[in-house]
């Protein structure tokens, strides 16, 4: 949720100044309004769905199942690859150059 957000330090994040930069080079300042509202309201809905899951104490803690050792790397993978095209976003940039240079 933070990256579709736009949290800072989230590939979504990264790819949100992407259209700010790209919008205000050319001159449509009124999508980039739209753009900051529809994030404004993205991030009040996964702050709200946040709060619902953690506010609501559960009526009887139900045993944790278990989770399969091929979903946890996966999923750490994915948290990972988000994180660093929200570090570094200019890697993949690279490679997709790199890939359309070849073509």
């Amino acid at each position: 949720m933070p990256s579709l957000a736009g949290i800072p330090f989230t590939a979504g994040f990264m790819g949100k100044v992407a259209l700010v930069a790209a919008g205000l080079d050319a001159n449509r300042t009124a999508l980039v309004l739209l753009l900051a509202f529809g994030s404004a309201v993205g991030i009040y809905y996964y702050l709200r769905v946040i709060a619902v899951l953690c506010a609501e104490p559960a009526a009887a803690p139900a045993p944790a199942p278990a989770v399969p050792a091929t979903a946890v790397f996966v999923l750490t993978a994915l948290a990972v690859a988000i994180l660093w095209l929200g570090v570094h976003p200019w890697s993949l940039e690279r490679i997709l150059v790199a890939a359309l240079a070849r073509r």
